[in-house]
């Protein structure tokens, strides 16, 4: 799996990326494409973007009041995730 990340989440940065790409793939396995990273109350909650919540994380990935998407994709030779902001879609 790969992973590319837009300019506006290279510039949010985060510490914890070896923890983000283990919910990825953990939840890649369930068959979750669309993955929503959102700061709520001092957590992450992980959501399928439908309000569907996934997982939650005790501490915050991304800065406060910032929502980060994951979206995967298949071009046929390989697959991976785009990491971005909901405004850079």
């Amino acid at each position: 799996m790969n992973y590319a990340m837009t300019p506006g989440v290279e510039r949010l940065g985060s510490q914890d990326w070896q923890l983000i790409l283990s919910i990825v793939m953990r939840l890649y396995h369930e068959k979750e494409y669309f993955l929503s990273f959102e700061a709520k109350g001092g957590k992450t909650i992980v959501s399928d973007g439908n309000e569907n919540d996934l997982c939650y994380v005790d501490k915050l990935i991304f800065p406060p009041s910032t929502k980060v998407w994951a979206i995967y994709g298949d071009d046929g030779q390989s697959q991976y995730y785009t990491f971005l902001l909901p405004k850079e879609y």
